[in-house]
């Protein structure tokens, strides 16, 4: 089973579902809301599930309301050694969380991710060079799912954008 279709993703732990039309509230009174921690920024409410499980993978994920409705899921792939912080980071290491990151996305999604077009004041952009880094998703009807990697941050992500 798709666990991203239609943009709806099931926890394994700690257990729940989180969905396109969940609102703020039902999900603060949701088991996964209840089990994360909060942050109010503005009109954003920011959860932090600093150890969760989907699909059989590791992560911390912090889920990202604009007013009532769903914006975003960010979600880090957690590895052996993530521990150490800083100290252990190398840039062969985050390569190596992109490349499993895109495989469970490949996995959870049923279809392979592509490098995707990026958009720079109203022109779509191809990356010229296909590298490790460049950006690869999915485009849904309801939103997107994106594997990226910040190279000033230093870190590789998974980004699922929920449209308005």
């Amino acid at each position: 089973m798709n666990p991203l279709a239609p943009g709806t993703l099931t926890f394994e732990s700690p257990a729940g579902t989180l969905s396109p039309d969940m609102t703020c509230r039902e999900f603060d009174g949701a088991s996964l809301g209840q089990a994360a921690s909060l942050r109010l920024e503005g009109m954003r409410t920011h959860f932090r599930l600093d150890r969760c499980t989907i699909a059989g993978e590791d992560f911390s994920a912090d889920i990202v309301f604009e007013g009532q409705r769903l914006d975003r899921l960010e979600l880090a792939l957690r590895l052996a050694g993530d521990e150490e912080g800083w100290g252990g980071w190398t840039e062969e290491k985050e390569r190596q969380r992109k490349e499993r990151g895109e495989r469970w996305l490949n996995q959870v999604c049923s279809k392979p991710s592509g490098i995707l077009l990026f958009d720079i004041e109203g022109q779509w952009i191809t990356p010229i060079e296909r590298t490790w880094d460049a950006t690869r998703g999915i485009r849904f009807p309801w939103g997107e799912i994106t594997s990226f990697y910040d190279s000033k941050a230093g870190f590789v992500g998974i980004m699922v954008r929920y449209s308005a």
